[in-house]
């Protein structure tokens, strides 16, 4: 190797003369020559089917990188060339809006000297990107800057949908856009809500940070070491088909073919859409486009369709980083052997077999409640140390359970146990209204019922005795420190209505007859007063008798007797 790219390796002699010399170099310039013939070779085969894709992965994030050095350097060429690349894998994967427009942008670039004539001049002298500090390579592109400086307050909180909708809308946030940032920038800024736009604070960048810089090298080294476990694509003894990395599994055989196909088709459908809308115009611009649909990896995930209680469907998807491994080693250990049928007992078995393999401490990864208090009560009779780990994100906490065990002792610990069962798991309690901290307070308070609590669960037969101490406490969270039975408390606070029956005196009802029916009391005692009864029975006897008078008068008036054949006839 020359001596020049000896030199360039060493870190302080690592400049831009040293690397342009070194670029000349033809010991280099062999090198490179080699590695692209043999870069060749694996895309048609050489290194088997899987090589050919990781390959062509490595040729897309490349073209990311080049875009974004495109930008940082003011390259013109190399930033159109990555545009028009870039189509190509839009039409593949059915990126219509990305296809149709890169492709558009790419001929533009293509033809702007004969659509602008000179402008490419201008372009070329930096037009891709602009400066915004005084750091070196910190350029940012011209579209990126102006969303960022003069039209960051330009955009409304809806959007622009309903803006064009109206047509006299829309025209009015055109005209008034540009003065209505300014003004809003200015009233902000004259507020003190907001940094010199043109120059970051201090001059410094916040990728530059110390802390910043440590987060993105951790990154990286996660990055590294994801790499790492995947299988190497280059040295896989199968060559005849394409497998994943994460899993090391083999592909669909469908899905390998639209995959190791798709750059020659995002190609042949990008000629396609220049050939009808560009050249021979037999298509509109804007006609729609014909989707490819290649199947990708993702496809390969297997998918399970579950219907819960309430008929809902959940799809359950395959992920890359629970999928399986190609070859797994395992072995069993009979000391673990155990009829139990959940892990939180298990967890108990698994510390003590810790233990006799020599291990000083452990830790217990579980979002589950359960296993904290099971711990606490075994933490006394493992000599092991014992952290739970517990939360997620900021949220995440290491729990020292054998300090815990320690400071609230061996027989505290058992009766919290019996507490949580009793008051129910989890974080709901089986006491509605309760909770868990007002009932483990007044537990505290009434240490002549722990040990009540140690012997819950102790044996399957519940004693009336305890029975009656579990009542007890009861009574005690309810606020009933003096009864002792929960029937008692129950109708204490139950209101009791007293309903009195239809035909007791006073309600209105009677029963008569043998059959008890029962009817409406009309009265009770006189329904007149006496005086007013005498006075009216006077009064009808008057009138009956002055209406015989009537009669007898008019009988004496108006009718003869006479004798008819020996019988008297009145007439």
């Amino acid at each position: 190797m020359g001596a020049s790219v000896l030199e360039l390796a060493t870190p302080r002699s690592c400049t831009s003369e040293s690397l342009n010399s070194t670029l000349k170099d033809p010991t280099l310039l062999k090198l490179i020559g080699d590695y692209l013939q043999y870069q060749d070779k694996v895309r048609r085969g050489h290194l088997g089917k899987t090589g050919m894709f990781w390959l062509s992965m490595m040729d897309h994030a490349r073209l990311v990188f080049m875009m974004d050095f495109a930008v940082k350097t003011n390259n013109f060429e190399l930033f159109h060339h990555c545009n028009g690349a870039m189509a190509d894998l839009f039409f593949a994967y059915d990126g219509h809006n990305y296809a149709r427009y890169l492709t558009w942008f790419e001929a533009f670039l293509t033809n702007i000297d004969l659509s602008h004539p000179g402008a490419l001049d201008y372009i070329k002298l930096g037009a891709i990107a602009v400066a915004r500090s005084l750091i070196p390579g910190a350029l940012a592109a011209v579209d990126k800057t102006m969303e960022e400086t003069f039209m960051r307050f330009a955009k409304t909180s809806g959007g622009l949908l309903g803006l064009f909708n109206n047509c006299g809308a829309y025209q009015k946030w055109c005209r008034t856009t540009s003065a209505r940032a300014q003004l809003y920038e200015l009233t902000l800024e004259m507020c003190g809500m907001i940094d010199d736009p043109e120059m970051p604070k201090a001059g410094k960048h916040r990728e530059l940070e110390p802390a910043q810089i440590k987060k993105s090298e951790l990154a990286v080294q996660s990055v590294i070491s994801a790499i790492n476990g995947f299988t190497n694509p280059w040295r896989i003894l199968d060559k005849s088909r394409l497998y994943s990395l994460a899993s090391g599994a083999p592909i669909d055989p469908e899905v390998e073919a639209d995959v190791l196909r798709a750059e020659a088709a995002g190609k042949a459908a990008k000629e396609q859409f220049i050939q009808e809308r560009f050249i021979s115009k037999r298509k509109d611009f804007f006609d729609r486009l014909k989707k490819l649909r290649l199947k990708t990896m993702d496809y390969c995930s297997k998918r399970v369709k579950l219907t819960s209680a309430q008929g809902k469907l959940f799809v359950y998807k395959e992920q890359s980083n629970l999928a399986f491994q190609l070859l797994v080693q395992t072995s069993e250990i009979y000391e673990l052997r155990s009829n139990q049928e959940e892990t939180d007992s298990r967890i108990v078995l698994y510390l003590h077999q810790a233990v006799k393999w020599g291990y000083k401490s452990s830790v217990v990864r579980t979002p589950d409640t359960d296993i904290l208090m099971i711990l606490l009560y075994h933490a006394s009779r493992i000599n092991l140390s014992i952290y739970l780990d517990h939360g997620s994100g900021k949220h995440r906490t290491l729990i020292n359970v054998t300090e815990l065990s320690e400071s609230l002792g061996p027989d505290y610990c058992s009766t919290l146990l019996g507490f949580y069962v009793f008051t129910g798991e989890d974080c709901t309690s089986t006491f509605k209204g309760k909770g868990k901290v007002n009932p483990q307070k007044k537990l505290e308070k009434t240490p002549k019922l722990h040990k009540a609590f140690r012997q819950l669960g102790a044996d399957w037969m519940v004693t009336d005795e305890l029975q009656e101490e579990m009542e007890s406490f009861t009574c005690i969270m309810y606020g009933q420190a003096r009864m002792t039975s929960v029937d008692t408390v129950r109708r204490a606070d139950k209101a009791i209505i007293e309903s009195p029956k239809p035909h007791d005196p006073g309600m209105g009802w009677e029963k008569t007859g043998e059959e008890e029916v029962l009817e409406p009391v009309w009265a009770i005692g006189p329904i007149l007063p006496p005086s007013l009864v005498e006075v009216l029975a006077q009064r009808a006897e008057s009138e009956e008798h002055a209406a015989l008078d009537k009669v007898t008068d008019y009988a004496n008036n108006n009718l003869s007797v006479g004798e008819v054949d020996g019988e008297l006839e009145m007439e």
